[in-house]
């Protein structure tokens, strides 16, 4: 079970099918009880709803978002680099 997201996962799996988080790493709370969201590995895979995201890279993560078409996904308009022309762009 996926501690940050409580999601049931396949044994032996190393990270969470949900969220992504590793599950072989210990929790990591701070003085004042702040949990620390855990890092996600280089190609990380995760799915919400009928749609998938790949995590790739440290320095500079990239997501690359597979959109089912009933998902959407929120960006602030200077944070996306590159979208695919079919997906609808909203205001």
């Amino acid at each position: 079970m996926c501690s940050w997201c409580q999601t049931q996962n396949q044994l032996g799996s190393t990270t969470c099918v949900t969220c992504g988080a590793p599950l072989n790493v210990a929790d990591k709370v701070s003085d004042s009880g702040w949990r620390e969201a855990p890092k996600l590995r280089d190609m990380s895979e995760f799915r919400f709803s009928q749609s998938t995201v790949q995590v790739e890279g440290d320095l500079v993560p990239v997501a690359e978002i597979n959109l089912s078409p009933h998902d959407g996904v929120y960006f602030e308009h200077h944070v996306m680099l590159w979208k695919d022309e079919s997906v609808p762009q909203c205001h």
